[in-house]
């Protein structure tokens, strides 16, 4: 909820998040605001650096394909990232990672479109 108030440029206000106690983020949903977070990884300081990190963290709870794929690609990725800045960076080159960090070819769609990613 605090990513989404700041997507709006608004400052989190904690005390807020109470009032919806019960909505929960789906995975699907939680890994696609991340990799939309990283599409522009200097949008909103180190937004997207943080975003790709907290993927990189989830590695050991997805399926064991994709964790494999983030836990070889994400610091990889990472490191792009520290190495150059909004005008540096090759956009194209940085969107066909993510797309093959997002839906990787080993993985079976099945996986993918029934949201089992996540061991859970």
């Amino acid at each position: 909820m605090a990513l989404q108030v700041l997507s709006l440029g608004e400052v989190p206000n904690l005390s807020n998040f109470h009032l919806l106690p019960i909505e929960f983020i789906l995975p699907h949903r939680l890994l696609t605001q991340f990799v939309l977070y990283s599409q522009k990884p200097y949008r909103i300081k180190e937004l997207g650096a943080s975003s790709l990190g907290i993927l990189h963290a989830l590695q050991p709870v997805v399926h064991s394909r994709v964790g494999q794929l983030w836990n070889q690609e994400i610091p990889q990725m990472l490191k792009i990232l520290e190495d150059h800045s909004e005008e540096t960076l090759n956009q194209k080159e940085w969107e066909d990672r993510l797309l093959q960090v997002s839906s990787p070819q080993e993985v079976p769609p099945t996986t993918l479109a029934s949201f089992s990613l996540f061991r859970i």
